[in-house]
């Protein structure tokens, strides 16, 4: 029988001949299970004469539609669908069915659109139909393939979606789909604040989650350090472990030092300490020193000082040259007072004669004092209070007064011992 139908499809010129030919052997290869070959036979008679399907065998050409759909051949059996539905009477009972057939079943192909528009048609001739809230699921769950909205408009139906659907698929893909949108087009914290949410969902169908909530983290992070939010840096970086490029490694620093998370900026500066770009080896050497300075690592202090007063050293109006400071401060911590002696030296060379070393002229006075040293005690004292009297200010006083009069004193330099107790 199917080499007889297919010679007649093959040999006759007469359409309504090749047509009964193509349907029988349609039915055959369902019978079979061939489904492609049914499907072939299907489409000449759908592009020929559509009608052929109800004016055929109705009850055959609905049995032969369900076939297809039974082996998931969707499209077949909208096909088929569409043909009678387009020729039959409205007030049939299949009418609202078949109507609501073609839309679910396009919609479970790559044919979106129509399946969109079919399920339209449907909500526009049912509006109180029986499938109304069936076929409304299928349009919203179309969506996602199928729309011509702007960013702010998808959000908002998306929004729409997760409220309806919550929990099931369609809320979960809506949730999905506006956490990669609102990645995409740089919101990142409101994605970040969905964290949690997109934890919930299913990680075998959603397995890209974890990226999706890095990617959030790491734009937020950049968003926060642009911004100088530093607090927002910090707890995102502890939370998410996050990697930043070097490219952004000042401003992690920056704000790990204004938290005081030493650790974070410690881990900055040691990662660019070997540049090979001398002047970017100077700032993180620098910073380095601040770090462990303020953590009281005092031998790594003194070795890196070493190291940046050398590449410094020639360049006497550094940006650096607070290093000066910082070893003398730490030389001051481990109360050593030799080096106290050699780096204030150092310093003076530096700074000359600077308000803000008022204090470590004091220490210096200090050691002097201690040491017997008349000489540390007068080069000191009169430094300071030169600066106090051009500044006008006179915190030192009098400590620093009754230590140079002791000094000229023990010098028999009565007169300007006289002078600088007078001058109080």
């Amino acid at each position: 029988a199917k080499l007889l139908y297919e010679k007649a499809l093959k040999e006759t010129d007469d359409v309504d001949v090749a047509l009964g030919a193509a349907y029988k052997l349609a039915q055959n290869s369902l019978v079979s299970l061939n489904i492609p070959d049914a499907a072939k036979h299907i489409q000449k008679i759908v592009k020929a004469r559509p009608e052929f399907f109800s004016d055929e065998n109705l009850e055959k050409s609905m049995e032969m539609m369900y076939e297809f759909v039974d082996n998931s051949d969707y499209i077949s059996g909208a096909a088929i669908a569409q043909a009678l539905f387009e020729k039959m009477d409205p007030k049939d009972d299949q009418y609202e069915k078949l109507s609501k057939n073609i839309g679910i079943w396009l919609s479970q192909t790559e044919n979106k659109k129509e399946a969109l528009a079919a399920l339209n048609i449907y909500l526009d001739k049912f509006k109180e139909g029986e499938f109304s809230q069936v076929v409304q699921v299928a349009k919203d769950a179309l969506f996602f393939d199928v729309n011509d909205e702007n960013t702010s408009a998808k959000l908002s139906t998306y929004d729409k979606l997760i409220n309806e659907y919550g929990g099931d698929s369609i809320g979960n893909k809506a949730l999905y789909e506006k956490a990669k949108l609102l990645i995409a087009n740089g919101t990142f914290s409101k994605a970040l604040d969905m964290e949690k949410q997109l934890l919930a969902l299913d990680a075998q169908e959603y397995k890209d989650i974890p990226k999706l909530i890095t990617d959030a983290a790491i734009g937020t992070m950049k968003q926060a350090l642009d911004a100088k939010e530093c607090n927002s840096v910090l707890v995102i970086s502890s939370q998410h472990k996050i990697e930043l490029s070097n490219e952004w490694d000042d401003g992690i620093y920056e704000c790990a030092m204004k938290g005081a998370d030493f650790i974070l900026a410690k881990k900055m500066a040691d990662r660019n300490l070997k540049s090979k770009d001398i002047n970017e080896r100077k700032k993180w050497l620098y910073r380095y020193i601040k770090v462990d300075f303020a953590t009281g690592n005092y031998s790594n202090v003194i070795e890196a000082s070493k190291e940046l007063i050398e590449l410094i050293k020639s360049d006497k109006d550094s940006e650096y040259k607070d290093v000066y400071r910082y070893i003398f401060d730490t030389y001051h911590r481990l109360e050593n007072a030799n080096k106290m002696i050699e780096a204030i030296t150092n310093m003076v060379k530096v700074y000359k004669d600077d308000y803000l070393d008022i204090d470590r002229y004091v220490a210096i006075m200090t050691v002097g004092s201690d040491k017997k040293d008349n000489n540390l005690v007068i080069e000191y004292g009169e430094k300071i209070m030169k600066i106090q009297q051009i500044s006008v200010s006179h915190a030192q006083s009098p400590f620093v007064e009754f230590a140079l009069y002791e000094a000229y004193i023990q010098r028999e330099n009565y007169k300007r011992a006289y002078e600088v107790v007078k001058s109080l």
